[in-house]
């Protein structure tokens, strides 16, 4: 396994300092990025808002360049963004129907629930409705598609169990909280609402874990100022929903299943004043769920991701004091490693694993633009050290060592300016056996470790590009 070990020259502010996660450049312009979602490695989607106005962007180069998509002209905001192949995608979310405006009268709600309404523009006047939009060339347009029941005024989670049947749950009561779930079996050409238990005021989050075995996750009114979690669980497509709540836990906000029987839920309590995050766990397929404990105290799980098959996954969200944080497990959730843990102020709100290396996390303010991290060794540590504040002055290719090495050797470079690195092995022929690095580096002093353990010994060439600059070096593996 490789490893990579950024020796970081300090140039302005930068997220990673406990990890390789860096944030990547977007258009600027969207206050908030609320979804994200990848088709293969290259290429993806994300989709928010700026001022209550929908915005949403795509990358064919696993986003060393993001471009703004073309939406409809009156987008409110875009929550929930899905592909389904590599053309096909859909996003969901509202509309602004009359005069642009954003009616608060939220301060009822634990932070938690205020904050997602307040990004995500749900207020309480009906200037707004629906929208679901579909795109056909993998994200660059998206238009209106289909016909939503009249009374839906916000769509806000999604999930699409194959091109034709998908879910979405909706906000159905001008802003005042009554929760709905829609069904389509033709694409998003016509929905149908499903029956669900009274009493719901809202759903965040729809997850299937396969064809007829879902749940939806959100919160309902106990009284005026009381909450508390609501998770529905169908066995039957969709056609009927049964209704649980956790004690204590006043709002759930995502879920996800590594398989057909381990599963996480995130969400959010208050206890004397202060919001903590709650992150939720079955063996069970849903049946019975249990509190784990917390990796990072005093903040609020905003989601949560997995591979499915394996233990690895990662949850994240926002501390109390104005932070981020990302937390990785690799033991379906028996322990975990924070990541991130930094006071930029912004959100974290959707994940997506495009593979087992590329990870991304989209979020955002409303003050500043929207962000995008992304890890392309799966989050591992890396042990960053701050040297100096000088910056190397020319491009350097260092030779690795120790040299001849079994199994692990450390490759040395630095560079002066921000460029797209490409660092790779070749064997004695010629042939590219791995790509070490291949992303878009800050100004610095970089060194990797290259795991020979899986090669056979001999003659090994790695090779450096970065912008104009190209250089190449020998090494050998000596078992």
């Amino acid at each position: 396994m490789r490893r990579i070990l950024f020796l970081l020259i300090l140039l302005g502010s930068i997220i990673n300092t406990n990890s390789q996660w860096y944030q990547q450049n977007i258009p600027s312009g969207i206050n908030f990025l609320l979804s994200i979602d990848f088709v293969n490695t290259l290429h993806g989607a994300a989709c928010g808002s700026v001022n209550f106005n929908g915005r949403a962007i795509y990358t064919n180069d696993s986003g060393a360049v993001w471009q703004l998509a073309q939406v409809p002209d009156s987008s409110r905001s875009l929550i929930s963004l899905q592909f389904i192949n590599a053309s096909t995608g859909y996003i969901a979310g509202a509309y602004n129907s009359s005069v642009l405006s954003f009616h608060r009268n939220l301060n009822k709600f634990p932070s938690s629930i205020y904050n997602y309404k307040n990004k995500i523009g749900l207020g309480s006047l009906v200037d707004y409705k629906g929208l679901f939009l579909k795109s056909t060339d993998g994200g660059e347009t998206w238009n209106t598609h289909g016909a939503l029941p009249d009374s839906t005024f916000y769509l806000l989670g999604m999930y699409f169990i194959n091109s034709s049947t998908g879910f979405v749950t909706a906000d159905y009561n001008t802003g005042a909280g009554t929760a709905a779930i829609l069904k389509t079996t033709n694409g998003g050409a016509s929905w149908m609402k499903m029956q669900t238990p009274a009493g719901i005021n809202t759903l965040w989050e729809i997850y299937f874990v396969d064809d007829t075995y879902g749940f939806a996750a959100g919160y309902k009114n106990t009284s005026d100022t009381t909450f508390l979690s609501v998770l529905l669980k169908t066995t039957d497509a969709g056609e009927t929903w049964t209704q649980s709540n956790f004690n204590g836990i006043e709002n759930l906000l995502d879920i996800t299943f590594y398989n057909s029987l381990t599963g996480f839920i995130t969400g959010a309590g208050t206890l004397n004043g202060l919001e903590f995050g709650a992150l939720l766990k079955t063996t069970d397929g849903g049946f019975n769920w249990f509190e784990i404990p917390r990796p990072v105290q005093d903040a609020v799980y905003n989601g949560v991701n997995v591979i499915k098959g394996t233990g690895t996954g990662f949850i994240y969200g926002k501390t109390n004091n104005g932070g981020i944080f990302i937390s990785k497990t690799a033991d379906y959730g028996m322990n975990w490693s924070n990541h991130i843990i930094d006071n930029i102020n912004k959100e974290l709100n959707d994940g997506v694993i495009a593979d087992n290396n590329n990870w991304y996390i989209c979020g955002g303010n409303f003050s500043t633009d929207g962000v995008i991290f992304k890890t392309v060794n799966a989050g591992e540590p890396i042990g960053i050290i701050p040297l100096n504040n000088n910056i190397p002055s020319q491009y350097k290719l260092n030779q690795n060592y120790p040299n001849p090495f079994n199994p692990k050797t450390i490759i040395n470079y630095q560079l002066p300016m921000s460029n797209f690195v490409k660092l790779a092995i070749y064997d004695a022929l010629g042939k590219e056996v791995t790509t070490l690095v291949n992303e878009e580096q800050k100004a610095g002093i970089y060194e990797v470790e290259w795991d020979g353990t899986n090669y056979s010994s001999g003659l090994y060439y790695y090779k450096i590009q970065a912008g104009e600059y190209s250089e190449v070096k020998k090494m050998i593996l000596l078992k």
